[in-house]
């Protein structure tokens, strides 16, 4: 098979797996029996596919590719955030090293998806998120960010300085895309 063809079956097989819930988000995977895990999950869930679906758009130019992409971005930034806006990953504040990774995943692929079909909301909810990030999630002697992203740093690490970094670099994205 060409990877195109891959693609598609792995697309098809992940559109009838159930994952992705009526809300548009999208489900953290399937246990063993192979049934869906529901209510569990995480932003790096939400932003991996919008990558993955303005991939395949730009294959097959098939826009309701673009438009679940859509639903699925909107979905994240109006359930997993905080009241004020933030981006916030349903474990907070409890999160390992991996975690503390995921809301860059999110804002990385929400960029992308910007460069490909911008939206104002995109926008505006990444700078929000990377002014949040500058302003209250750093440490202003060490310039240490945390991984919450509305609240000052308590613990930080390599990761949470990485996912600052997709923030960061989501910001730029948009700032720059006409």
């Amino acid at each position: 098979k060409s990877y195109l063809e891959w693609a598609e079956d792995t697309w098809q097989w992940f559109k009838n797996s159930g994952m992705i819930n009526e809300k548009y988000l999208i489900e953290n995977g399937l246990n063993k029996q192979c049934e869906v895990s529901v209510g569990s999950y995480h932003t790096y869930n939400q932003g991996m596919i919008l990558s993955a679906l303005v991939e395949l758009y730009n294959e097959k130019q098939d826009e309701n590719l673009l438009d679940l992409a859509h639903k699925i971005a909107f979905a994240t930034m109006n359930n997993l955030v905080y009241e004020n806006g933030i981006l916030k990953d349903p474990k907070e504040p409890n999160l390992n090293g991996d975690a503390t990774q995921f809301k860059g995943i999110f804002m990385r692929h929400l960029g992308f998806l910007y460069a490909a079909s911008p939206r104002e909301e995109y926008k505006a909810f990444i700078l929000k998120n990377a002014n949040s990030i500058w302003s209250v999630a750093r440490d202003h002697t060490t310039n240490e960010i945390g991984g919450i992203w509305n609240a000052f740093p308590v613990k930080t690490n390599a990761s949470c300085q990485s996912s600052a970094l997709d923030a960061f670099n989501a910001a730029m994205i948009v700032s720059v895309k006409n």
